[in-house]
C-alpha cells in the first residue's frame, strides 16, 4: 500500500530540510578551501573557476528547490481551499512550482554529472578521448531531461502524477543513464571491490596506476613513506557510492509508482552538492596534512596542492637504476577533486 501523496509532500520536504542543513556545513568547509590559502584569501587568477561555478550552481539549485517546496506545501495546505483539496495542488504537475521542483532534482544530477567529466578531463591531461564515452552519456541523459521537462510544462490534467505514461520513459532513462554514469561492478587487480567504474572510476583507475609505479620506485629507496593516493581514491570512491545509492533509491521508487519517490529525490538532490563538496573537503585535509609532514622531515610522501587546470601535467622520469640511494615523492594535486599526479626524484 503506498503513502498519500499528501504525507509524502510533507515527509518529503522535511528531510530535504535536514539534508539541506548537512547541506551547508558541507558548502561552508568546501567554500575554505575553494577561496582560502593558509591565512589569506587566494587572488582571482589562483581560484578553480569550473569548481566555483559548479559549487555556487548547486547552492542555487538547491535553495531553490526548497524554496519551491516550501511555497508548494503553504498553498496546498493553507490558502488553498478549492474543491480536491491539498491533493489537487500536488498532482497537477503542469504547475509551475511542480515542474520546477523536478528540473531542480534532474539539473543538480546533472551538474554533479557535468563535475565528474571535468575532473576526468583534467586528470587525463585534458584528454577528450578518455572522456568520449562518458561525454555520450551524459547528453543522452540531458537530452532525456530536457525532454521530459517539456512533456511536463505542456500537460494540465489533474490527478496526474510525476509517473505519468508520456513523461515516465525520459525520467525513467535519465536516471538510468545517470546511475550507469556513475557506478558499475568492476574488480582491479588486487581484490575483488565495487568501484564507480565510468568517470569516479577513470579517476580512481588513474591514481591506482600511479600508486603501483610509485611502489616500485620506493623499492630502491631507503625510505618508503606511506601513500596517500589510497586515501584520495576511497575519498572519491565513497562520495560516488553516497551519490550512486541514493540515485538508486530515487530510481527505484520512481519505477515503482510510489509517491516515497518525492522523499528519495528530495533527499537526492542535497546529497549530490554534499558528495561534491566532500572530495574538495578532503583534498584541503589531505594538503594540511602534508604541510605539517612536510615541515618536520625531508621527505613527504604525498602533498596536496590547490592548483589551476591549466597547471596539470603528468611526468614519469626514468627508472632508478638499484645501486642509486635516491628517494622519491609522488606529488598529488586536487583542486576541488581534480588530481594531479607528478612523480620525480628528490
Amino acid at each position: 500500500m503506498d503513502i498519500p501523496i499528501t504525507v509524502a509532500d510533507i515527509a518529503g520536504f522535511f528531510v530535504e530540510s535536514v539534508a539541506f542543513g548537512i547541506y551547508l556545513v558541507s558548502l561552508g568547509y568546501c567554500s575554505a578551501s575553494l577561496f582560502h590559502s593558509g591565512a589569506r584569501f587566494k587572488r582571482a587568477a589562483e581560484l578553480n573557476w569550473p569548481m566555483v561555478i559548479a559549487s555556487l550552481a548547486m547552492f542555487v539549485v538547491s535553495t531553490l528547490d526548497l524554496a519551491m517546496g516550501l511555497y508548494r506545501i503553504l498553498l496546498a495546505f493553507v490558502q488553498y481551499t478549492g474543491p480536491g483539496g491539498a491533493e489537487q495542488i500536488l498532482t497537477d504537475i503542469s504547475k509551475w512550482f511542480n515542474v520546477g521542483k523536478t528540473a531542480c532534482v534532474l539539473l543538480q544530477s546533472t551538474i554533479g554529472d557535468t563535475m565528474l567529466i571535468y575532473r576526468c578531463w583534467v586528470v587525463y591531461n585534458r584528454s577528450y578521448k578518455a572522456i568520449a564515452f562518458p561525454a555520450l552519456v551524459w547528453l543522452g541523459g540531458t537530452a532525456s531531461y530536457i525532454y521530459a521537462m517539456h512533456i511536463m510544462g505542456n500537460l494540465h490534467e489533474v490527478h496526474s502524477s510525476v509517473s505519468e505514461s508520456h513523461i515516465e520513459p525520459y525520467i525513467t532513462a535519465f536516471f538510468g543513464l545517470t546511475i550507469g554514469f556513475i557506478y558499475s561492478a568492476s574488480t582491479n587487480h588486487n581484490n575483488n571491490a565495487l568501484f564507480p567504474l565510468i568517470s569516479p572510476g577513470l579517476l580512481v583507475w588513474r591514481i591506482w596506476r600511479v600508486d603501483r609505479q610509485r611502489d616500485l620506485l620506493a623499492t630502491y629507496s631507503s625510505h618508503r613513506p606511506p601513500s596517500s593516493l589510497r586515501r584520495v581514491m576511497r575519498s572519491i570512491i565513497e562520495s560516488g557510492v553516497l551519490y550512486t545509492v541514493f540515485t538508486l533509491i530515487t530510481f527505484i521508487t520512481y519505477t515503482a509508482r510510489s509517491n516515497s519517490s518525492y522523499i528519495a529525490s528530495a533527499a537526492e538532490l542535497q546529497v549530490v552538492g554534499i558528495a561534491f563538496n566532500l572530495i574538495i573537503i578532503r583534498a584541503a585535509r589531505h594538503k594540511d596534512e602534508e604541510d605539517a609532514i612536510g615541515s618536520t622531515t625531508r621527505v613527504q610522501s604525498c602533498p596536496l596542492r590547490f592548483i589551476s587546470p591549466s597547471q596539470t601535467q603528468f611526468t614519469v622520469p626514468p627508472r632508478p637504476s638499484v645501486q642509486e640511494s635516491t628517494s622519491h615523492e609522488v606529488d598529488i594535486e586536487i583542486n576541488g577533486g581534480c588530481v594531479q599526479l607528478d612523480k620525480g626524484p628528490t
